[in-house]
């Protein structure tokens, strides 16, 4: 029987909605503060259009499907990322603007991997350690949904420890991305897209899986 929602708006719903809280409740910078209503959601509004559409443009890209297959994360970041430091500098907002993101992101990514865990979606290869999940094809495989929902809960916990420690202004935003690359180049490895797209799970004798290609934009 088939689900009468599409799971990927549940999954949007969501982490969404996770975003909207952190962003509502969380401490902001003076520089964010100091701005009207209207100036202060120019920059969480531009990062979500834009991460939507970002998710789906490999598969735009690659079939010309824009419904079929699931988004894209690491796309969706530097598409998102770019269109709001492109809003902030036409806007004239200061640099520290950009960290009054970085909590809801590192949020809603954390609860959006949880909802792919449900889904059975980007789940991992096939591997034999105890905490295997076999997502209904019989395969014992990685829990990659979980590996990484436990690195954004975890980052965004490091977003509110950063700037009181060593992190410039504007800059708490940027290291999570760039964390999340070196997170997600790491663990691309064992992801089942990656197998599928490379025939192995190295560049020897095949290409950087999708995850891999992102990276680099997104770290530039």
């Amino acid at each position: 029987m088939t689900a009468p929602w599409d799971p990927y708006a549940v999954l949007l719903a969501a982490a969404s909605g996770a975003f909207a809280l952190a962003w509502l409740v969380q401490t902001k910078p003076v520089e964010i503060t100091a701005l009207s209503w209207r100036r202060q959601l120019v920059l969480p509004a531009a990062l979500a259009v834009r991460f939507v559409s970002g998710a789906r443009l490999p598969v735009v890209l690659a079939s010309a499907d824009w419904i079929a297959d699931g988004p894209t994360l690491t796309t969706a970041l530097a598409v998102g990322y770019l269109a709001m430091e492109a809003v902030r500098v036409a806007a004239m907002m200061p640099p520290a603007s950009r960290d009054s993101v970085a909590l809801p992101l590192a949020l809603a990514l954390g609860v959006a991997r949880m909802g792919c865990f449900v889904n059975g979606c980007c789940r991992g290869a096939a591997t034999s350690l105890p905490w295997a999940v076999d997502f209904g094809d019989g395969i014992a495989r990685h829990p990659t949904q979980l590996y990484e929902s436990c690195f954004h809960l975890v980052a965004s916990g490091a977003t509110l420890w950063l700037p009181r420690r060593w992190a410039p202004p504007g800059q708490v935003l940027r290291l999570y991305l760039a964390a999340y690359c070196a997170y997600r180049f790491a663990t691309e490895w064992i992801r089942l897209e990656t197998a599928l797209a490379t025939g192995n799970h190295s560049f020897p004798g095949g290409r950087p899986a999708a995850g891999h290609r992102a990276c680099g934009p997104l770290v530039a």
